[in-house]
């Protein structure tokens, strides 16, 4: 696991906008919007076995894994 185990609320209502915002981004913006992600601590890899398709997790998927 690269990223944190645990995250604050703040930070898990963080996380699911930014994953809904790249759900929709060019190639650069999920770039800045992975940046933002791990500066939290989140690496989607952690997740998703290291799937690189990954589009959206929704609130109850990723309430789950956190």
């Amino acid at each position: 696991m690269k990223g944190k185990s645990t995250f604050t609320h703040k930070e898990i209502n963080e996380i699911k906008y930014l994953i809904e915002l790249r759900s929709d981004a060019s190639r650069d913006e999920q770039k800045s919007l992975r940046d933002k992600l791990r500066k939290i601590g989140f690496y989607i890899s952690d997740y998703k076995n290291g799937s690189h398709n990954i589009v959206l997790i929704d609130g109850q998927q990723l309430a789950k894994y956190i």
